[in-house]
């Protein structure tokens, strides 16, 4: 229940090209004497990164301009999946990353896109048009999250934004940013780069988080054989089919999609210590021996890959977890585990086909690449260490953000989101106030609705710390939404007493005695909060009598308002309005 300045972007989603350590565009960029636009563009994008505010706009901004997906199967397909792997993947946020956000739109497009902000919009068309398989769907999401993760997104928006320079996105006090213009020319990019990705370093990163949390190495490769398919043979839309500038090559020679299926397919060789390969989309090979043939059962295209990746996913992923052929558990009827990653190895192969040939493989399996396929995973491991310790041990200004953002997610009732944030807050070294996350945490465990257990929690940490007014005001506001009227006053009183001076108090006063029916109460307790603060926001009705001067510039203000918000309806939509007029 902090105040605090939020500065909201309106923004729209884009993919985006890697950034190279070296920061290579910002070197172009300072050659085009256009270096110090990109820096400070660069910087607003990374402190949106970090703004839950932004994050929750962002959201509602998708939502509008796509729609919810409402079917139910959908979302509990996407929330699995990001679960597992926002849960169980190998992967660390940065000090300035906020916890992953997602929502399934109404979008009919084969796309997914994360913004700045780590929100990831996912398209309706996208489960389509891979068959709601759950590894090849991971394979898209973790693509995803390592955009946000390496914050290419705000690099790619700083680029954009500091590549319009001439006035175009910049006003002439160097401040104020067309928004318009801008997503008008991200809208194409986000066409263009469903395309002709070249995003080699999310590819590669995504397939190692994929993997990390559990889903078959075959997803990968999977989803871009589809994606493939479905540029050549499926989409209508006229983004879809733009040409390369590059070569002047369209959709149906689409080289792109392909070198992403092969490299793809090439980590999951090698994930799986060189036992498995797939080629042309459809034969499974063990060791050089072709031991399947994926064949079109009348489903169409898209099962060729779909069997030979689920089946090579499979063997790649039982390879590497398993170090002895013993481990694979072969009976006369099955093998391996019930879990989901083997089902299309399992319904293709029987136990008595595969065991011989999998004990083969590992009598003659080098164990020097086995050695190696475990080393590297060893360093992605201590690199995500690094990268989590790096977080926790920031200064303490930037480690109270951490509960801050807890405080502020909240406020939107997203209880999961508030305690990842909580969690980081307590871990850090830093931390300047333990006690207020203590209170931060509880406010958390209501929006979850363990009431209970944030009474307690809030209780404990007012012991510890009674001096701060904002420890009352959150255990109030655990208090208020369980109906607990008057017990929310009392906290607030409690943190008048300690500062009587804090408008946000007065004001939450105010309501509260309102919402208890002591009219008069209210008034006095909106008064003192105007008489702190004249420009704090305090209800209009109270207003008009208590500074009837204010009250007339509150409500010039708001005209003043929604006549711009008209003018810029008009402006936005002037072509369409004169061809309505026109047909009249």
């Amino acid at each position: 229940m902090r105040k605090i300045l939020v500065f909201v972007f309106l923004i729209t989603a884009i993919f985006t090209r890697p950034v190279l350590a070296a920061d290579s565009w910002a070197i172009a960029a300072e050659a085009l004497g256009v270096y110090a636009a990109y820096r400070s563009a660069l910087s607003s994008m990374l402190e949106m990164g970090e703004n839950v505010h932004a994050q929750v706009e962002t959201r509602r901004i998708d939502l509008k301009e796509n729609g919810i997906d409402e079917n139910k199967e959908d979302n509990e397909i996407v929330n699995r999946i990001m679960t597992k792997l926002t849960q169980q993947g190998d992967y660390a946020l940065r000090a300035n990353s906020l916890p992953f956000l997602w929502t399934v739109n109404n979008s009919n497009r084969f796309n997914a896109s994360c913004y700045p902000t780590n929100y990831i919009s996912i398209n309706k068309g996208l489960l389509r048009a891979l068959e709601k398989d759950d590894s090849a769907l991971a394979a898209v999401f973790a693509h995803e999250m390592i955009h946000g993760l390496m914050q290419h997104s705000a690099h790619s928006y700083a680029e954009v934004m500091a590549g319009m320079m001439a006035g175009a996105v910049l006003g002439a006090n160097g401040a104020r940013i067309d928004w318009e213009r801008l997503n008008g020319m991200i809208g194409y990019g986000v066409a263009k780069n469903v395309i002709l990705p070249a995003e080699e370093e999310a590819d590669e990163k995504g397939f190692y988080l994929m993997t990390s949390a559990g889903f078959h190495p075959g997803g990968g490769a999977m989803a871009m054989s589809r994606m493939n398919h479905y540029l050549r043979y499926e989409t209508t839309d006229i983004f879809e089919l733009a040409s390369d500038e590059k070569d002047n090559k369209t959709v149906s020679d689409h080289p792109e999609t392909e070198d992403r299926e092969k490299k793809l397919a090439a980590l999951m060789t090698e994930y799986g210590v060189g036992h498995v390969e797939v080629r042309e989309s459809s034969k499974v090979y063990l060791d050089g021996k072709l031991i399947f043939t994926a064949k079109d059962t009348g489903r169409g295209y898209d099962n060729r890959p779909e069997t030979a990746y689920g089946i090579a996913g499979g063997l790649s992923k039982a390879f590497h977890d398993y170090d002895t052929f013993e481990e694979w558990n072969f009976t006369k009827t099955d093998y391996l585990t019930k879990d989901a990653a083997y089902k299309t190895l399992k319904e293709n192969l029987r136990s008595s086909d595969l065991e011989p040939l999998i004990k083969a493989a590992y009598q003659t399996e080098d164990r020097n690449k086995r050695d190696a396929v475990k080393s590297a995973e060893e360093k992605r491991h201590r690199e995500a260490l690094k990268t989590r310790a790096e977080a926790l041990s920031v200064p303490s200004a930037k480690a109270d953000l951490y509960r801050y953002r807890c405080d502020a997610y909240s406020d939107y009732l997203m209880g999961d989101h508030a305690l990842a944030e909580i969690a980081r807050a307590n871990l850090a070294k830093n931390q300047s106030n333990p006690a207020e996350c203590m209170v931060m945490e509880a406010r958390a465990l209501a929006a979850k609705g363990d009431y209970k257990a944030a009474l307690e929690l809030a209780s404990k940490g007012i012991a510890k710390d009674g001096k701060n007014e904002y420890n009352y005001l959150n255990r109030a506001d655990i208090y208020h939404v369980q109906g607990q009227l008057q017990e929310a006053i009392k906290d607030v009183r409690a943190a008048i007493k300690v500062n009587e001076k804090n408008f946000v108090s007065w004001k939450v006063l105010g309501n509260l005695l309102e919402e208890s029916g002591d009219l008069s109460g209210a008034t006095e307790a909106f008064k003192k909060a105007h008489e702190i603060d004249k420009k704090g926001f305090i209800p209009l009705n109270y207003l008009k009598d208590m500074d009837p001067k204010a009250y007339e510039a509150a409500i010039k203000n708001r005209i003043r308002a929604e006549k711009q918000l008209i003018e810029e309806y008009n402006e936005k939509y002037k072509d369409s309005l004169k061809r309505s007029k026109k047909n009249r």
